[in-house]
């Protein structure tokens, strides 16, 4: 018999000690960040890390770590692209920065001290994107049940891009839009015994 996803958050959840996490409402839910100028590494995009100093729509998480009984069962992950402007409103993209169908994404998911992806690669994809997404979206789905951020745990998501001709990494302050990070799957949210 199959695990399910609510199967996996609850052993986990026992394993960890949290015997109130069976009492939550579990639903389809995603969480993204999005590289900043001044505030995120040029070079290494370490999503949520610095998300308590940026504001929505660029983020829609206050912190890396979820309060006691919320719970994020990651079932897929995806980079897009916010569309950015300069002060006269023209596209960024249009400014002359260089993108190939050959470049690519590589990321690793940290949870608490633990590294649980490592190295896995993205290529962009720019016929995945939606008009007005950006030129470099891509996206994995998670073998199996999916890999579970626990409540009171840091995590964070690095994420680099590199040229797909020279192998070399590149700045994202060169991409065309800003790099964002999508985390979607089933999220612990409302504790049936205190709100209702």
């Amino acid at each position: 018999m199959a695990i399910s996803a609510q199967d996996k958050i609850l052993y986990v959840a026992n394993k960890l000690g949290l015997s109130t996490l069976k009492n939550m409402q579990a639903t389809t839910g995603w969480i993204y960040d999005t590289w900043l100028t001044n505030v995120d590494n040029p070079n290494t995009f370490e999503a949520f890390k610095s998300c308590s100093q940026k504001y929505w729509p660029l983020t829609n998480v206050t912190d890396n770590t979820f309060q006691v009984n919320e719970a994020l069962l990651i079932e897929s992950i995806s980079i897009t692209g916010i569309q950015t402007t300069d002060e006269s409103g023209v596209p960024a993209y249009q400014a002359g920065s260089s993108q190939t169908d050959l470049d690519f994404w590589v990321y690793d998911i940290v949870v608490g001290n633990k590294t649980i992806v490592k190295q896995q690669k993205l290529r962009r994809n720019a016929p995945f994107v939606p008009s007005g997404m950006g030129r470099h979206a891509c996206g994995h789905y998670m073998e199996g049940v999916g890999l579970l951020i626990p409540p009171q745990v840091e995590f964070q998501v690095n994420v680099s891009y590199y040229n797909g001709l020279t192998m070399e990494p590149k700045s994202l302050s060169d991409l065309f839009s800003k790099p964002t990070i999508c985390l979607y799957g089933t999220q612990v949210l409302l504790d049936f015994n205190t709100s209702l």
